[in-house]
């Protein structure tokens, strides 16, 4: 049987680089699931308590299973596990075995997955124990050579239109054009979710 698929958007993991500093912090991830739980996207970071240090942070038992629970009745899970390592490089997130044996326990009853940011918020690592599973990013980021780790970009106000600066005048939407339906680019979270897609129904 083929990877278990996660798409992310990349506004999810923007927030959660934000929330997770400084190192260590920790939320859960929900979201919904789709071709008979082959492909689940992950949508909202869930706040449970803890207690966290700068070397480590442990969710609070009672608090985990009051959400856990509060999802189930929704019809929904917990999906995934966020947390910030101290340590600004790539291989800051490098998952702990205490990480790795975290994994294990989730794996048991469902899918799930674990991701490790770094402190400042610039690499996110996605893990598992033995699940396996591909991890699909759909905004800006950058995949680094190592498998399911990706470099997030940080977003300045550089990145916003000119006009946008301006006091009192507005930015309007982009004119219809002709070619707004045309193929997706090459290295677009859109052509990747349509090529997994095609690739599922074959």
């Amino acid at each position: 049987m083929g990877p278990i698929v996660y798409f992310v958007p990349v506004a999810l993991l923007y927030r959660a680089a934000a929330l997770l500093q400084p190192p260590e912090r920790l939320y859960f991830v929900t979201g919904f699931k789709l071709f008979a739980g082959r492909v689940i996207v992950l949508t909202q970071l869930v706040e449970v308590e803890n207690v966290a240090s700068r070397c480590h942070v442990t969710p609070n038992p009672a608090s985990v299973l009051r959400a856990h629970r509060e999802l189930l009745a929704m019809e929904m899970d917990i999906e995934a596990q966020f947390h910030s390592h101290p340590g600004a490089a790539q291989n800051a997130t490098l998952p702990s075995p205490i990480d790795i044996n975290t994994a294990r326990r989730w794996e048991t009853g469902a899918p799930f997955i674990g991701a490790v940011f770094s402190e400042g918020g610039k690499y996110v690592r996605f893990f598992n124990y033995r699940q396996n599973s591909e991890v699909i990013i759909y905004g800006k980021h950058i995949q680094t050579n190592e498998p399911n780790c990706f470099e997030i970009s940080p977003i300045g106000c550089d990145s916003l239109p000119a006009e946008a600066s301006e006091p009192g005048r507005l930015v309007v939407d982009r004119p219809p054009r002709e070619d707004s339906l045309v193929e997706p680019k090459a290295n677009s979270g859109r052509k990747s979710v349509a090529d997994w897609l095609r690739r599922l129904r074959q």
